[in-house]
């Protein structure tokens, strides 16, 4: 009785987001209980993080998910890596239910660089971090499903693989340049600084195909969900 009444709730919340209920605001709180509210917003700060409806506060860690004017989220603290961030939007809904969210770094180096948090649920499942091992079970009997997942798994290792391997020819680089650039100028100068400057350059480059590859991830994953739940 308790499971079924769990997933009539759930049902009642995907429904939310059809043109009948489309206009309510909620918070859906881990008690299954819906507050409906005009204006609702999620509130981070270095203290505390909640959900506001209204004029009335709900801890993040007594809250599943809520709607506002901007879509359907999901609080996603203590799902994935810490660096995660604690919200992340609907962006796929059917069988399995992707949310994603997105952060972007500024840095006097590297410049502007994006990495990409994605969560699922299934039903009243709790929600987990969508990565190959968590998707495979669930994929593993729907080959078309199975071959973008794949890609997503392999674009991974790519970039994991090409950053890494850029980072430590780099730093080969430096290293050799550190042993020969300053041993002597007097003589061969070109062929003393070639080698550090081939392997500083080798490097980058690497290191930037392992960032492209990194951004094609979320395609890959986003297709293997919408492949899934045709």
């Amino acid at each position: 009785m308790k499971k079924t009444l769990a997933l009539l709730l759930f049902l009642s919340v995907i429904s939310v987001l059809n043109a009948q209920e489309k206009d309510k605001n909620f918070v859906y709180l881990k008690t299954n209980e819906f507050v409906y509210g005009n204006a609702v917003d999620f509130n981070e700060s270095g203290f505390k993080n909640y959900v506001l409806v209204d004029n009335k506060e709900f801890d993040t860690k007594d809250v599943k998910f809520f709607k506002n004017n901007r879509g359907f989220y999901a609080i996603t603290m203590g799902v994935g890596p810490r660096s995660a961030p604690p919200v992340a939007g609907l962006v796929r809904q059917g069988k399995i239910n992707l949310y994603e969210s997105i952060v972007w770094t500024i840095s006097s180096n590297a410049g502007t660089s994006k990495r990409t948090y994605n969560f699922f649920n299934m039903e009243m499942d709790n929600l987990k971090y969508a990565n190959f091992r968590n998707l495979q079970p669930v994929m593993r009997t729907n080959p078309k499903s199975m071959a973008h997942l794949y890609k997503f798994r392999n674009a991974g290792i790519a970039a994991t693989t090409l950053q890494i391997g850029g980072f430590l020819t780099t730093l080969a680089g430096f290293g050799v340049f550190m042993v020969r650039g300053f041993d002597s100028f007097e003589n061969d100068t070109e062929l003393k600084l070639g080698l550090p400057i081939t392997l500083g350059l080798s490097g980058i480059t690497m290191g930037a195909c392992g960032y492209l590859f990194g951004l094609s991830k979320p395609k890959h994953l986003r297709m293997a969900v919408s492949t899934y739940n045709e």
